[in-house]
């Protein structure tokens, strides 16, 4: 007999969220309730089903491990053959979602966002610029600065 052992789901989710472990219950109980509305003898017939079923289950579980090994042994030969590396793959994969990234319509909408933002803040950074050059000469060119630098040159002569 090729028992793999008890699993446990208690906690398992299935493809849409239903817990695993409820459908387990119920179903323990239904067949709980069929034995017990059962003979012995059509009890032990159901149970050695049940036991010839679970085993052809699990070889046919172990040849598809065998066939997915066998599979996945081929498909690292061939990459291997071809040249094909891991890092090849993962920068195969990355130029690829970067080019989705940059197709998708969120992306060009920030890029756009930011390339108006970038435009605007650049034209006001160079019109402060401007005004700030406009007055450091007005402010160069003042008879106030003109006077303290005058001072300034007298008390550095003395």
């Amino acid at each position: 007999m090729a028992s793999s052992g008890h699993q446990d789901f208690s906690g398992a989710q299935g493809d849409y969220g239903e817990s695993l472990d409820a459908e387990h219950t119920e179903a323990s109980n239904s067949d709980e309730a069929k034995l017990q509305a059962m003979s012995e003898e059509e009890r032990e017939i159901q149970r050695r089903d049940w036991m010839l079923e679970l085993e052809k289950t699990e070889e046919e579980i172990q040849t598809l491990r065998q066939v997915l090994n066998s599979k996945l042994r081929r498909a690292n030969d061939l990459k291997r053959r071809l040249g094909v590396t891991v890092l090849g793959e993962l920068r195969t994969d990355f130029r690829t979602s970067w080019m989705q990234l940059k197709e998708s319509g969120t992306y060009q909408r920030t890029a756009s966002a930011a390339k108006g933002a970038k435009d605007r803040t650049s034209g006001l950074a160079h019109s402060v610029a401007a005004k700030l050059s406009q007055r450091w000469t007005a402010a160069r060119s003042s008879n106030a600065a003109k006077s303290f630098g005058n001072a300034y040159s007298s008390v550095k002569v003395r």
